[in-house]
């Protein structure tokens, strides 16, 4: 555990904490772990690990090696104490800042699902409603749906919750803890918050409560406590018992066997850390470089002044509007999603929605900083092809088609963005 912590208090730090998910899930790992067979060796955690060092290598991404540290360590554990129990596998997976990343990308459609189904709820119990992107107007009043009601703190607070509760129930042998098994949890888990972030919207907007009030905060905390942590305590143990399923079976011969030393754990957590080196040494891939900078020259948007920016990011301004360009380097590439990178400089979101425009479907939004207000929007963008749908640019990109780009057009006033983006839907800016 020393060995996560000193990765985590490092350079690493930064970017984990940029999700508010590491420290807090991190303080809890000891509770999701339990040691099951004390003295019987394991070397199943070395498959994991090595395949998270080995596919770093190839798609280049800094999560993998967040996955083999914990895998390293967990390998250390069994090989010299004993076998944890199989919920160890899935802490990395949970804690991951991949899993922040992927919530804060992917929740924004379903956050929009979420909304209707609010409006449609409080439709039924005698409310006159209507959703209209994350916001519900009732009465001819609106109300805002928070990001956090459906945002990924909630969710992976759940998860770890489940994976602690799994544990408890472990010992005490009221559940098996096979890998069916906690795959059985999470699913519970994640349809228990999915109800639990529903009957938070409605309670929110029947009680008006504002964010950042006290009613707010403990309305969010009773629905957490009421609707998901005490039902899933109460549901794991009565989940079916699955036969366990043994991904890592290829290693069993290695029980027996003295083959991993002191000397050569040492060699590969120095290897991981020469590994971690050269990452944050290296700034971008060649070989991407290239055509990124093929990229930035076709573009040409007369009335606009171009830059390149960092990260490749290509910069479009006027006096009236900004755009960013922002190259989607691969199907398993994180990208500079504007959820993210508008919070990241400070800014609150609020009244996003699905908007089509001319022939064209984007994500708009309104950014707030201060008494500062800003119209946004975003979409995806090959030259050929456009999109709001994260599955559908991967999907085409799977086919052969051109690398996806991130645009993102903001303007001082909504009027401004809307005539902007009706005049780019009949023009090209790839």
């Amino acid at each position: 555990m020393a060995v996560i912590a000193g990765f985590f208090a490092g350079p690493y730090s930064p970017f984990i904490r940029e999700f508010g998910i590491s420290e807090a899930g991190l303080i809890f790992v000891p509770l999701m772990l339990l040691m099951k067979k004390n003295g019987q060796k394991s070397a199943r955690f070395l498959f994991p690990a090595a395949l998270s060092i080995i596919l770093y290598l190839i798609i280049y991404r800094a999560s993998l090696l967040y996955l083999a540290v914990f895998y390293i360590v967990f390998f250390i554990i069994e090989y010299r104490q004993g076998r944890l129990n199989n919920g160890a596998f899935f802490i990395p997976l949970v804690l991951a800042p991949y899993t922040g990343y992927f919530l804060n990308v992917f929740g924004f459609p379903v956050r929009m699902e979420l909304t209707e189904i609010s409006a449609q709820i409080l439709s039924f119990i005698g409310y006159i409603s209507k959703a209209v992107g994350n916001i519900i107007y009732i009465n001819n009043q609106s109300f805002s749906v928070d990001p956090a009601c459906m945002g990924l703190k909630m969710v992976v607070t759940t998860f770890i919750a489940a994976l602690v509760f799994a544990a408890l129930h472990e010992k005490k042998g009221r559940i098996s803890g096979t890998y069916l098994n906690y795959i059985s949890i999470f699913t519970v888990s994640f349809i228990l918050v999915i109800i639990a972030n529903i009957a938070r919207m409605i309670f929110l907007i029947i009680f008006e409560s504002p964010a950042g009030s006290a009613s707010h905060e403990i309305i969010g905390i009773a629905c957490l406590i009421l609707l998901t942590f005490i039902p899933l305590y109460l549901i794991i143990p009565r989940l079916p018992a699955f036969n366990n399923f043994e991904f890592f079976s290829i290693f069993r011969k290695f029980k027996s066997i003295k083959l991993f030393s002191k000397d050569i754990v040492l060699n590969i957590s120095g290897i991981l850390l020469v590994i971690s080196s050269l990452y944050l040494n290296i700034s971008y891939r060649p070989d991407n470089y290239s055509s990124n900078m093929e990229i930035f020259k076709c573009i040409n948007m007369p009335g606009y002044a171009k830059s390149l920016e960092k990260f490749n990011i290509t910069k479009l301004e006027n006096k009236e509007y900004t755009i960013f360009i922002k190259p989607v380097e691969s199907l398993f590439a994180s990208y500079h999603d504007p959820m993210v990178c508008w919070k990241a400089s400070g800014y609150s979101i609020s009244n996003e929605k699905e908007m089509e425009i001319g022939n064209m479907v984007v994500y708009t939004a309104m950014l707030s900083l201060g008494n500062t207000r800003l119209h946004t929007a975003w979409w995806f963008d090959n030259g050929e092809s456009r999109t709001i749908s994260q599955f559908e640019w991967r999907y085409e990109m799977i086919k052969g088609s051109d690398r996806f780009n991130l645009i993102n057009v903001t303007a001082g006033s909504r009027k401004n963005l809307m005539s902007e983006l009706l005049r780019i839907s009949t023009t090209e800016i790839l």
